[in-house]
């Protein structure tokens, strides 16, 4: 799931969480609520579940997996679809959303929050970890998004092609 939540908290999902096109728990291990939008190919998902189904990922039996139980069934599910996940298990996924954020420039308070972690000590791991050449892409992306920043530059008057624009 795009939520990248905990397998004790995937285990129990379900439409009790989702609310206007978010995704809302509190983790069981920290206690830190994560509210997070629910992705189209998340939503995409979503919508085949059938109706009277409450929770995302039920046992056989229609309950909740024990975070174990979730682990193995993970495991299994994985090894019939030939994925290559991490170790084969949910927190493969988990490590590697973080990862991703941390490699696209995301702030550690960001990243903790994306994984419902009480402090940036993890998050600080993953952008250590992540190679410089995409953090520093990541940074003048962040820097050059003209859309969202129109008539801010930082450029002098002569390199800013904004100010150009309006010249005589």
């Amino acid at each position: 799931m795009t939520t990248r939540a905990a397998r004790q908290d995937l285990a129990k999902l379900g439409w009790e969480n989702a609310n206007a096109g978010r995704i809302s728990y509190r983790r069981g291990k920290t206690g830190v609520e994560a509210d997070l939008p629910i992705l189209p190919e998340l939503g995409a998902e979503l919508a085949r579940i059938p109706e009277p189904q409450t929770l995302f990922l039920p046992t056989q039996a229609g309950t909740a997996h024990t975070a174990a139980g979730f682990g193995n069934w993970f495991e299994a599910r994985a090894a019939e679809a030939g994925t290559d996940v991490p170790s084969g298990n949910v927190h493969g996924l988990r490590k590697a959303g973080a990862t991703r954020l941390a490699e696209h420039g995301v702030a550690e308070w960001e990243i903790a929050a994306f994984v419902a972690h009480e402090n940036t000590r993890m998050a600080a791991v993953y952008v250590r970890k992540a190679p410089r050449t995409k953090l520093g892409t990541a940074a003048l992306a962040r820097l050059d998004d003209r859309k969202s920043h129109k008539g801010v530059s930082n450029l002098c008057e002569r390199l800013d092609k904004s100010s150009q624009k309006d010249a005589p």
